[in-house]
């Protein structure tokens, strides 16, 4: 099994795929993407047709949407059905005014933490973080991310 994660970063995802697919990935999350025009073959999840988060499956893995809790956009259960099944939490991390970046993912494992103890879980997609944005990697830094 080899799950993949790719940021389009906003852009056309058409024209990228075949490089993508070129990695063989069963599972794949693809975070800033717009909306699928197949949305048979993947999940799409989103408020704004031009970006959004998609997962796909292929090979002998499909997928299906997990309970939806209200959680910081965007962090989306997927069940994940195959030869290992697993549930995939599918984040693409956004600055709201309740949380930044890294205290909504952490929000997010918090609320789906039932579903994450209950069963094999993978967390994957675009975190918004890096070592520089985070207190205590950075001592320079004053408040959480």
């Amino acid at each position: 099994m080899r799950i993949v994660t790719w940021n389009c970063c906003r852009g056309p995802v058409s024209g990228k795929l075949p490089v993508l697919a070129a990695l063989s990935p069963s599972v794949t999350v693809i975070p800033e993407c717009p909306e699928p025009v197949d949305t048979n073959s993947m999940l799409w999840f989103g408020n704004n047709p031009r970006q959004g988060i998609a997962v796909a499956a292929s090979g002998p893995y499909r997928i299906s949407p997990a309970e939806t809790r209200d959680v910081p956009p965007y962090a989306f259960p997927v069940q994940v059905t195959g030869p290992t099944s697993f549930l995939l939490l599918a984040i693409w991390s956004q600055r709201n005014p309740d949380f930044r970046y890294v205290r909504a993912v952490i929000r997010a494992v918090e609320i789906y933490r039932d579903l994450i103890v209950s069963q094999p879980t993978v967390i994957a997609g675009d975190f918004n973080s890096n070592t520089i944005g985070t207190t205590s990697d950075n001592p320079r830094r004053t408040t959480a991310a």
